[in-house]
């Protein structure tokens, strides 16, 4: 995890486009590792496909972009706390969501209800400056966008259980930064904020299930 020690950061307000003339959905779900996006992904998708519709899920930064050496070799510099190793994985994280958007994201929107785990808020809550700012115009605004946000506490509970992810030392502080961080961006960009500590995923999921077929219903009648 990438993260300046220098806290000048300040949440921007996004100039973007929704996609036009397309039968699909854009939903995106943003939140800090352990906020229950993968979760209440996976329960929004099997709800949506038991009554016939189509969904993709993505995600970025994908795992084409995180195994590469580049990736691996500014990411191996994020423990010196040097501001320009964050700053090159941001706008690293910018770029490769630009071309996954003309090569996958915009073909799945034709037909399809796409689920994102992780956006354009999950690269600003590291880094927010006016190169952020000029490449977020460059993607496409989400049809409907949320926040998963919980308490530091069952964050990092939920990360602990996890057999492939440890913490480091000091992330707790990270990780409650980040939170703070993403309701800051929320706000301002017109996300809705999904309090996972006192609604389960099973009832984020059918909210959300919902609100996806009130839009889906609007762009295709």
């Amino acid at each position: 995890m990438f993260f300046s020690e220098v806290d000048d950061w300040q949440p921007i307000k996004l100039e973007q486009e929704n996609v036009k003339d397309v039968n699909g959905i854009f939903v995106v779900f943003e939140g800090t590792d352990g906020a229950g996006k993968t979760t209440t992904i996976d329960l929004v998708k099997k709800e949506l496909e038991q009554i016939g519709l189509n969904v993709i899920c993505m995600k970025t930064p994908t795992d084409f972009l995180r195994s590469g050496g580049m990736w691996k070799i500014w990411n191996e510099q994020k423990v010196s706390g040097d501001e320009l190793f964050d700053y090159g994985l941001s706008v690293m994280a910018f770029g490769e969501r630009i071309a996954y958007q003309q090569k996958c994201i915009l073909p799945a929107l034709e037909n399809n209800i796409v689920l994102m785990d992780r956006y354009i808020l999950s690269s600003l809550v590291y880094e927010c400056g006016e190169i952020h700012e000029r490449l977020a115009k460059l993607l496409v605004k989400p049809d409907i966008g949320y926040v998963l946000s919980a308490n530091i506490n069952n964050v990092l509970a939920r990360i602990e259980n996890r057999d492939y992810e440890k913490l480091c030392e000091g992330e707790d502080v990270v990780l409650n930064d980040l939170i703070r961080r993403y309701i800051e961006l929320a706000n301002i960009n017109g996300y809705e904020i999904l309090d996972t500590n006192s609604q389960s995923s099973q009832e984020c999921a059918f909210n959300i299930v919902n609100q996806i077929l009130v839009k889906y219903q609007q762009r295709n009648c």
